[in-house]
């Protein structure tokens, strides 16, 4: 018999759709599908309504409280950080400059004591290296 069904599993299944509703809406930016601004809207609209669903959850088992959530909550300034780099950084490679990119991504990962920050950034300049659209070539460490 499997066990019963918990609050945990429902916390799991809404984790992933905040998940895949984040991808959708990256890959809506790519393919810019019309009308874009529209797709997106309806993309956030459902991101925001797991978010509630979840913290409704949250507020029942706050052990279920993802680990970025409590970091943000003891220290929104490093969110703020956070965001403000990923504003900057797409700038920065909008714009082409793929070196001045990975000098912001390693300088904050040098700096940030958020674990979750540090692991999302770093996975964000380990793509930029890997990527065929730079001219860096990634050694074994996934240094350029």
């Amino acid at each position: 018999m499997s066990s019963p069904i918990g609050p945990e599993d429902l916390e799991a299944h809404l984790a992933a759709a905040c998940s895949v509703l984040n991808d959708a809406a990256g890959i809506q930016k790519d393919v810019a599908v019309p009308p874009g601004k529209e797709i997106l809207l309806k993309i956030a609209e459902a991101l925001a309504c797991c978010w509630e669903a979840r913290e409704k959850i949250h507020a029942y088992r706050p052990d279920l409280v993802p680990s970025f959530v409590v970091e943000h909550e003891k220290s929104p300034e490093i969110y703020g950080q956070f965001i403000s780099l990923c504003s900057r950084a797409h700038q920065l490679e909008s714009a082409g400059d793929l070196a001045a990119t990975l000098a912001e991504y390693d300088a904050f990962v040098a700096s940030t004591p958020s674990g979750y920050c540090r692991r999302v950034i770093q996975l964000r300049s380990n793509l930029l290296r890997l990527s065929p659209n730079n001219s860096f070539k990634a050694d074994a460490s996934g240094a350029a």
